[in-house]
């Protein structure tokens, strides 16, 4: 009987499966890096889908995550490539109370993939967004990626199911994540995604049973977030779509200055 899988490489095989694959913004973060220069502070950052490409280029970065396997495992893969990444695990709706002294102030803060919409409604946004403030140089520059509207399927009675799972290999396992079904009602609202999640062996066997889980992203607008920033003292710059994938729904990029007078 083989021996039961461990929490934490179940945490970061599926993050991986689910979220390492995407990288359409990833030339946009390092732009950015490039451009606002100093400290990047990527919250959400898993097992360094974006803190990793960013500090091979040469940039600073502090990683923040609420699971501290996920944060593990991106150290065991700086420390691999020869890269210094601090991390810190918290909740980023608690971040100025977790924020160590000796951390510093953000130049650049990232919330990527859409994670400002797992944080559970608007004020937990907003709690996200005044801690973010308070880690803030007085310039810095705040960069949210959010999905508003996505095209649902519903396969989870297919036989075979629609789409092939997503994949990674972590620890002589592999790890597959199926998408069943995206659901949001036709007026907008919160976004269901269903997913099918296997562990197999290297010959294939399974060795964790199948588990279905849904994950929801709490439904907001640009407008919506543009006020809960300003609330929490950030000024709009700018927003930029991103256009959908094969594989990944359309998203919207908005990013934010820090409002003079209240770093």
């Amino acid at each position: 009987m083989s021996e039961p899988v461990s929490e934490a490489l179940v945490a970061c095989g599926f993050h991986d499966a689910e979220c390492a694959g995407f990288i359409a913004d990833i030339p946009m973060w390092i732009a950015l890096a490039d451009t606002t220069g100093g400290v990047m502070v990527d919250l959400g950052a898993g097992t360094g889908r974006v803190t990793l490409p960013v500090a091979h280029v040469g940039h600073e970065v502090i990683a923040v995550d609420l699971e501290p396997a996920l944060l593990e495992e991106l150290e065991r893969r700086a420390a691999a490539d020869g890269l210094s990444v601090r991390t810190i695990p918290a909740d980023i709706r608690e971040l100025e109370a977790a924020w160590p002294a000796d951390a510093g102030e953000a130049d650049l803060i990232v919330i990527p993939m859409q994670t400002i919409q797992l944080l559970g409604g608007p004020s937990a946004r907003l709690s996200c967004l005044i801690g973010c403030a308070a880690i803030a140089e007085p310039d810095a520059e705040l960069v949210i990626s959010i999905v508003q509207q996505v095209e649902p399927f519903d396969g989870r009675e297919a036989s075979p199911l629609f789409l092939p799972p997503d994949v990674a290999e972590l620890g002589g396992l592999r790890f597959e994540s199926t998408p069943l079904a995206v659901l949001q009602p036709p007026e907008g609202g919160p976004v269901d995604m269903h997913r099918r999640r296997v562990v197999r062996d290297a010959s294939g066997a399974v060795v964790r049973e199948a588990e279905d889980v849904i994950i929801t992203l709490d439904p907001v607008t640009v407008a919506e977030l543009q006020l809960e920033a300003a609330e929490a003292g950030w000024t709009v710059a700018e927003v930029i779509d991103l256009p959908e994938t094969d594989e990944h729904a359309a998203s919207t990029i908005l990013t934010f200055t820090l409002s003079e007078g209240l770093a």
